[in-house]
Parts: structure tokens; C-alpha cells; sequence
């Protein structure tokens, strides 16, 4: 019984960590951190409803979503290219299996009580006066440097030319990636669930607004396939008039040409491998 709760809550965290990485700039250190603590938050949420025999061998939660995460990545990009992540989820492995039985199984409750909890709550107080008071300019620093991830970059790019290369016809085809990072952003930006809801606002009052996977401005309802085309065409024409690839982008998307660079430049990267 226990290991269908080890992995179904490692299916959970395959998700959420695979969510955070495609919003939020999540490195491999970030990958172990934010691991590390779901564990820890299972493990005491089941000591307080009295599931103590379950912690027993609660880092098989992180086995299982590793096995996931290298199962998905070895589909997606081949076995060839996902050796390097191997030696990534032992050591997360093995770091769940040390705080497991050296931390976890050592303690009658991983959560903080009393006197111990009144001494994090004050240092939290006057960490958040500080950064008030400072302007919080942490905060400010780290939102600036929050950008799409390099990991969101390669498995969208894999997953969306699975589904749409096919549709994809240019007459260059060294230009497709173009049509790939301007899509990645795009979905970044307005994910699937959202369009789903734009689709249904733009059927309901048929005003004109963005839509498809593209995000193109129409008066007519159109799909992602139809967006695709339609910039299509638009990028051949501004391939035309541009000198290089990032005067495309500035050209297509002047405000965040920046960020269409980057996502570019990761792709031609990543073909390279």
C-alpha cells in the first residue's frame, strides 16, 4: 500500500516541478531544494495524521519521480542525450535517502513546535522588516532576473515538433526555429489552459482578440494551426527584408525581441548537440 502512495506522490511531484520549472527560472539546485522540502512537508503531514510507518521509506517518492522525469526526458529526446541527467537523479536519490533515515525516521515530528517555531516566526518578522524597509530591493533584483528556463525551452521545443513540424513548411527551412521560439514564448506567456478560455470569451461576444498558440490578432475565430500559418507567412515576408535572424524578431515583435533571442539562441544550441 505504501509504495502506490510513494508513486502516486511522486507523480504529483513530477508535475509540480516540471510546472515550476516551465514558469519560473528552475535551475538543478532548485530541482533538489523544492524536492527535499515536499518530502519533508509528506513526511510531516504523516506524523501528525499518524501514518509513522509510512516515512519509513518516504524517499522511494523521490525514486519514483525520478524514474518518471527520465522516462519522460528519454522519450522526448532519445537515450543518447539523456545519460547526463542520470547521474542528476542518483544524487537526488541518494540526498532523499540520507535526510530519509538520518533526519526523517530520527525525530518524533519534522515540524517545528513551541519554542522552536516562536524563534523561525521572529527571524521571519524581521527578515520581512528588513526587506521592507530596504525597498525591497532583493525582491526586485530576483523578479528582474526571472526568466523562461532553459529546460521549458527544450522540452517545448520537443514536444511541439512532435505535434506540429509537420505543418511547418517554409521555404527555408533553417528558418523553421524562428516559428518555434516565437511559439514557445507565446505558450509560455498564454499556456494552453488560458487559451481554452479565450476560445470560449471570443465565442461568446465575438470580439476580435488573440488566439491560437501564436497568439495572432483575428476577428474570426481561428485554431493553433491556423495561427501557425499565419505567422508563417508574416516571418517569410520579414525574412526577406531583414538582414539577420534577430532583426526578424525585432521586426515581428519589437518589445520582446530580447527574450525571442534568447529562446532562439537555445534552440540552435540545442540542434547542434
Amino acid at each position: 500500500m505504501n509504495f502506490i502512495l510513494y508513486a502516486f506522490l511522486g507523480v504529483v511531484l513530477f508535475f509540480l516541478i516540471n510546472y515550476f520549472t516551465s514558469r519560473y527560472n528552475f535551475d538543478k539546485k532548485d530541482n533538489i531544494v523544492f524536492s527535499l522540502i515536499f518530502l519533508i512537508i509528506v513526511a510531516g503531514i504523516s506524523y501528525r495524521i499518524g501514518l509513522v510507518n509510512f516515512n519509513e521509506d518516504i524517499f522511494m517518492i523521490i525514486f519514483f519521480e525520478s524514474f518518471i522525469q527520465l522516462f519522460y526526458a528519454n522519450y522526448f529526446f532519445g537515450s543518447n542525450k539523456t545519460d547526463k541527467y542520470i547521474s542528476f537523479y542518483i544524487c537526488k536519490i541518494l540526498l532523499a535517502f540520507f535526510i530519509n533515515f538520518e533526519f526523517i525516521n530520527k525525530v518524533d515530528d519534522v515540524f517545528l513546535v513551541g519554542d522552536e517555531l516562536k524563534i523561525i516566526i521572529w527571524l521571519l518578522i524581521i527578515g520581512y522588516l528588513y526587506q521592507f524597509f530596504n525597498g525591497n530591493k532583493t525582491l526586485k533584483s530576483s523578479i528582474e532576473k526571472k526568466s523562461i528556463s532553459k529546460e521549458y525551452i527544450i522540452l517545448s521545443f520537443a514536444k511541439f515538433k512532435i505535434i506540429y513540424d509537420d505543418g511547418i513548411v517554409m521555404k527555408d527551412e533553417s528558418k523553421k526555429l524562428i516559428i518555434y521560439s516565437i511559439m514557445i514564448f507565446n505558450n509560455y506567456m498564454r499556456p494552453r489552459f488560458f487559451r481554452v478560455f479565450d476560445n470560449l470569451i471570443f465565442k461568446l461576444n465575438n470580439k476580435p482578440r488573440k488566439l491560437g498558440i501564436m497568439q495572432v490578432m483575428s476577428k474570426k475565430y481561428i485554431n493553433d494551426y491556423d495561427s501557425i500559418i499565419f505567422v508563417i507567412k508574416k516571418i517569410e515576408k520579414l525574412c526577406d527584408k531583414a538582414k539577420t535572424d534577430s532583426d526578424v524578431f525585432s521586426l515581428y515583435d519589437k518589445d520582446n525581441a530580447v527574450m525571442l533571442c534568447f529562446i532562439y539562441d537555445q534552440l540552435m544550441k540545442f540542434c547542434k548537440l
